[in-house]
């Protein structure tokens, strides 16, 4: 797995600025993700969504087998609710919730999530699951772990508590090396 994130990290590189401006998003379950990436922000919520930043992040990168278990285990979880879902549909629909996410991106504050795109990622998911023959994550679960680490804390969002996913990035030395 290691080589491949040398070629990612050179390919991929995604400029992710210290200084940004952190933004958190309310998802509809009421949990709260803040990213500095306003380049691929949908990355950073798939990755949260699927819960790959939660995941030890060595074995992630450096044991295949850990990261094929994972990959089977939720593929073999997800429920297939939509039979015509195809790579087409997903990848249009995953550019219009991009172009429509742009808006809560530069929006100051706190900024909702709706559920489409909460469901268009599932979808992104799905595809990857039937086009991989239940092997989905081969690629994104790692790719997760390389691009950053999270930490957890507890705040007041409105008048509930809220626990606050905070996404630090391993391009900018944040994150504990793999």
């Amino acid at each position: 797995m290691q080589p491949y994130f040398e070629v990612y990290q050179q390919e991929t590189a995604v400029p992710i600025f210290k200084n940004a401006t952190p933004k958190t998003l309310r998802f509809p379950n009421g949990s709260l993700l803040t990213l500095r990436d306003y380049v691929y922000p949908m990355v950073g919520i798939y990755c949260y969504l699927n819960g790959y930043y939660d995941m030890d992040r060595k074995k992630l990168v450096n044991d295949y087998e850990y990261v094929e278990k994972i990959s089977e285990a939720q593929c073999a979880s997800v429920e297939w609710q939509n039979s015509d879902l195809s790579m087409q549909g997903m990848f249009v629909q995953y550019l219009h919730e991009s172009e429509i996410f742009a808006l809560p991106m530069a929006e100051k504050g706190i900024s909702d999530v709706n559920q489409s795109l909460v469901d268009s990622l599932e979808a992104h998911f799905v595809v990857k699951c039937l086009l991989g023959r239940s092997h989905e994550a081969i690629c994104d679960i790692p790719e997760c772990a390389w691009r950053g680490c999270v930490t957890h804390v507890s705040r007041i969002d409105g008048t509930k508590d809220a626990t606050e996913t905070i996404v630090k990035y391993t391009s900018l030395n944040e994150c504990p090396e793999l």
